[in-house]
């Protein structure tokens, strides 16, 4: 069979924003922005849940600059926390324009959700990390056989240590 999907496209056929929303432990943390990502004006934003920009300095894109969200951004995080709500850490990913958005695809552990920001150090970061509860991945939480089993409880034991 033939899947065709409708073509999502602001001005020049291109979808305006890239959106990508960190779901940790079913919670939107932040959502990366690339804006005219294939166009020859690419920047980025970076906004926590409620749509406030952050600064980071990105690793691909610069310094995130500041963007109002669109108008549909409180129903992105909706969606994005609905759909990774059985996920410990995943990016949701999505596509939109000035009007609508739509999903692209879902990216579990996507550089342990650390891909975008060029300081480690940054505070943006250490939330995720603290929000993020690996003993709440599937892994963990399904009885393990074979020689998963052994690095499961040890890997549960060493989490539960500290």
């Amino acid at each position: 069979g033939l899947l065709v999907e409708p073509t999502l496209s602001g001005r020049d056929g291109i979808a305006e924003f890239d959106l990508k929303a960190y779901v940790v432990g079913g919670r939107v943390l932040d959502v990366f922005v690339a804006v005219d990502r294939f166009g020859p004006r690419t920047w980025c934003a970076v906004l926590d849940r409620d749509g406030q920009a952050l600064e980071v300095a990105t690793a691909n894109y610069g310094a995130s600059q500041p963007l109002a969200p669109p108008a549909y951004y409180a129903d992105l995080v909706h969606e994005a926390e609905r759909m990774g709500a059985e996920f410990d850490l995943v990016r949701m990913d999505f596509i939109g324009n000035a009007e609508t958005f739509q999903f692209a695809e879902y990216t579990c552990y996507s550089e342990a959700g650390y891909d975008f920001a060029e300081d480690l150090g940054h505070p943006l970061l250490a939330q995720i990390a603290d929000a993020w509860d690996l003993r709440s991945s599937w892994f963990l939480t399904h009885q393990q056989g074979g020689l998963s089993a052994p690095y499961a409880n040890a890997l549960r034991r060493r989490l539960d240590a500290g």
